[in-house]
């Protein structure tokens, strides 16, 4: 099967995975959206930001396992495939231990800091984040060995799993600690799953990785960097207006960047797709990959009939997502719109460049990151301020990732580490 041909076929399971959350994903909204109220809805969305900011942070724990599973499986060397899949499993193990031990202890603290926060369900969002991070570690070996039919049933699983069980907690009347419960659930059973596959997968005798420490370390620091900078640009600004706004400007503001994250959301099949791909094209001594602007291309084009959506017909989207109460947010929804997808283009770009080890502009994209949530502790006022401050960020970053993406950078001295 041609590259191309492989490509398509994996990026079509991926968008189905990611189209069938999306789908979730306002399916759970819309419930709680009605069942909670404009402020407790915003305060449902900032404990899920706290999640999804942990989670898009944690998927630089993907890229690091990705980008060295793509490596082994690109030459073959199953042995080391079934090494670094059991280091995998012993991390996510301790992640999963240390989460459940912070949730004890920091859930009344940052319940203060969100203001009107119970402390179980804030205690339950910690150990949902714990998790998120999990199935990311997981989902890296997946990912890297271009295993796509199972990392995408991992994502339905959780995806719809977290919006059945949720969305049946609060008709339940569970409020919003049985809707982060239930989200709980779903993440352990993906995780379960998650687990399962891999332990099937790579059955070979293992051996020593044989792996460069100072790559290894600059490599995970570049991707540390860059994917929580991302994240920052795209999840801090929930969690900051759950601590500045009013409690009702700030379900008014969490309606208003719903549509725009769920695009983001869909997207980010695209990323996932070409991080793996552009991996196996740096081994082979490539300077670039001949699908980056397609991909580019596609997501710009896709965000572009997006946009023209939320531009004609803000008020129908709200309506439909959220409903009457929340109205005010429409006239949000076009420019908060523009920030999520000009996010959705940074991530194919940072992706990208993780795939190639470069990273030389981690530096600035996370002063932008530095720079969007001093411009949001200072311009607060109102939701619209934070939503200008989202498109500025973005903007800025969307030039970080882009200048220069395909310069080659210095190539790491070979320093081998038996691991």
């Amino acid at each position: 099967m041609r590259v191309e041909e492989k490509m398509v076929r994996h990026g079509s399971m991926l968008f189905f995975a990611t189209a069938l959350g999306g789908v979730g994903f306002y399916f759970f909204r819309f419930f709680a959206t009605r069942r909670l109220g404009v402020e407790g809805y915003g305060t449902l969305a900032s404990l899920l930001a706290i999640v999804a900011l942990t989670a898009f942070t944690s998927t630089f724990t993907t890229a690091i396992v990705a980008r060295f599973s793509a490596q082994f499986h690109a030459a073959g060397e199953r042995g080391k495939l079934r090494r670094l899949s059991t280091l995998v499993l012993m991390v996510s193990g301790a992640v999963a231990l240390l989460g459940c031990l912070l949730a004890l202890v920091a859930s009344r603290r940052l319940a203060l800091f969100l203001h009107g926060s119970a402390a179980a369900p804030v205690l339950l969002t910690i150990v949902l984040a714990a998790l998120s991070v999990v199935l990311a570690i997981l989902r890296g070996m997946l990912q890297g060995t271009q295993q796509f039919a199972s990392f995408s049933l991992s994502q339905i699983v959780e995806g719809l799993g977290k919006a059945a069980l949720a969305s049946a907690a609060l008709v339940l009347g569970f409020g919003i600690a049985g809707a982060v419960g239930g989200q709980v659930a779903a993440a352990v059973v993906a995780v379960a799953y998650t687990c399962l596959v891999i332990r099937r997968r790579f059955s070979a005798a293992p051996e020593n990785l044989g792996l460069d420490l100072r790559r290894i370390l600059a490599r995970s620091a570049g991707i540390a960097s860059t994917f929580f900078a991302l994240a920052m640009l795209i999840e801090i600004d929930l969690i900051l207006s759950k601590h500045y706004l009013a409690p009702h400007a700030a379900g008014i503001y969490s309606v208003a960047v719903l549509p725009g994250r769920a695009v983001a959301t869909i997207m980010q099949f695209l990323p996932t797709l070409l991080l793996p791909s552009a991996a196996a094209h740096a081994e082979a001594g490539e300077r670039g990959h001949p699908s980056l602007l397609p991909i580019m291309g596609f997501a710009g084009g896709v965000s572009l009939l997006i946009l023209l959506v939320f531009y004609f017909f803000p008020r129908d989207i709200v309506l439909l997502i959220a409903g009457p109460h929340y109205m005010p947010a429409a006239s949000l929804v076009f420019l908060a719109g523009i920030a999520a997808s000009m996010f959705a283009l940074s991530s194919i770009a940072v992706s990208y460049r993780a795939g190639f080890d470069r990273f030389e502009f981690a530096v600035p994209l996370i002063a932008v990151a530095i720079g969007e949530i001093i411009a949001i502790t200072r311009f607060h006022q109102t939701p619209r301020e934070i939503v200008f401050v989202l498109v500025g960020a973005n903007a800025a970053a969307l030039a970080v990732t882009l200048f220069r993406i395909n310069d080659r950078g210095p190539q790491p001295v070979a320093i081998e580490t038996p691991l």
